[in-house]
């Protein structure tokens, strides 16, 4: 899998382990609302990473031009007010940003063996 997304309406582990966040959309109420994204497996242990608050009664997308590395996994904590979040992220195995699971292009022996 090179790429995944899921749509979430609580709040929710979207990949334990290292993670690359590629983009989120918020899909927001009338009174509008925000999103928090944790690097870990919870809002208590993990490392906030994004605060995102949306426009009122509008979708309100965020793709990144770099993704955001999540070492430790990835936790979505939807705040009141969002209908629902679509993630868009690519699973990685190991430590390293270089190793996505199979069917990702880059290898990182190509990368460092030139």
């Amino acid at each position: 899998m090179a790429a995944a997304y899921r749509i979430l309406s609580a709040d929710q582990i979207v990949n334990e382990g290292p993670t690359l966040l590629t983009g989120i959309a918020m899909h927001v109420a009338v009174d509008g609302g925000g999103v928090a994204i944790y690097d870990g497996l919870d809002a208590l242990s993990g490392a906030l990473v994004l605060d995102l608050e949306g426009w009122a009664n509008d979708t309100n997308p965020n793709n990144f031009t770099f993704p955001i590395l999540l070492n430790n996994g990835l936790f979505v904590d939807i705040g009141s007010n969002i209908h629902h979040v679509t993630v868009f992220y690519i699973p990685l195995r190991g430590n390293s940003p270089l190793q996505p699971y199979p069917g990702f292009i880059v290898r990182e022996s190509d990368l460092l063996n030139g």
